[in-house]
């Protein structure tokens, strides 16, 4: 993953983890207020975390050397960690093996003052939740399941 971070404009060479973040909430748009708030929080998490990460801001796709989607579903509580609303973006990281994490584990890692391991903070997506009783793989890019390869962290088999 860190080769495609180096052809990125704007991306620090460095970097391991690259983050975006999207919303499944329904509500579509940011005022710039608190997207530039969002942004300097997730930068100071990924400080406070250790660095090694830097977020990038929203654009119309994701970027291709994007390594962790940061996804916010609309409930901060962590045994919910079902996808209920497919965004495109949400879709995008899925087929470039992104990690799709709640959107909470940058203010996690940083509290704990490391990188946590994203399995925990991983996404599982409702329709396989209904369809095979969430027992394949448990998540959207578990190990063998639909989406595997789970991103930089080696969450799965690729």
């Amino acid at each position: 993953k860190t080769a495609g971070v180096k052809a990125i404009a704007g991306v620090k060479p460095a970097v391991s983890k690259v983050f975006m973040f999207t919303s499944a909430t329904g509500r579509t748009l940011s005022t710039l207020k608190e997207t530039k708030e969002r942004k300097k929080r997730f930068a100071a998490h990924i400080a406070a975390a250790g660095g090694g990460g830097q977020f990038l801001p929203s654009s119309e796709e994701l970027h291709k050397g994007v390594t962790h989607l940061l996804m916010d579903i609309g409930d901060d509580s962590p045994h919910a960690r079902v996808v209920h609303r497919r965004t495109v973006r949400y879709l995008e990281a899925i087929l470039q093996g992104c990690w799709v994490l709640h959107a909470d584990y940058l203010a996690r890692c940083a509290q704990h003052g490391a990188w946590l391991p994203e399995e925990g903070f991983e996404l599982r997506d409702a329709g396989r939740e209904h369809r095979w009783g969430g027992g394949v793989g448990g998540s959207v890019g578990g190990s063998g399941g639909f989406g595997s390869g789970g991103g930089s962290g080696g969450g799965g088999s690729g």
